[in-house]
């Protein structure tokens, strides 16, 4: 399995799609998946004033989390 799954040039929709685990943190950060669904990871992170690697950490670490918890 690769260790880093996720790009920052992957879609929220994507994301949210192979790895549902990661709802929390989009919920947390307030993406609304309406509006921002087919942007980037880097792009919804720049406007949180996050860096990509950031973001991807926190996703990364929601996924080894089980989804039911």
């Amino acid at each position: 399995m690769d260790p880093h799954p996720l790009t920052e040039t992957m879609t929220v929709n994507r994301v949210l799609r192979e790895h549902p685990e990661t709802k929390t943190v989009f919920e947390r950060f307030r993406i609304d998946v309406m509006y921002e669904g087919y942007d980037c990871l880097d792009e919804v992170a720049w406007r949180r004033r996050l860096s990509a690697e950031q973001f991807l950490a926190l996703l990364e670490r929601a996924m080894m989390r089980p989804l039911h918890s």
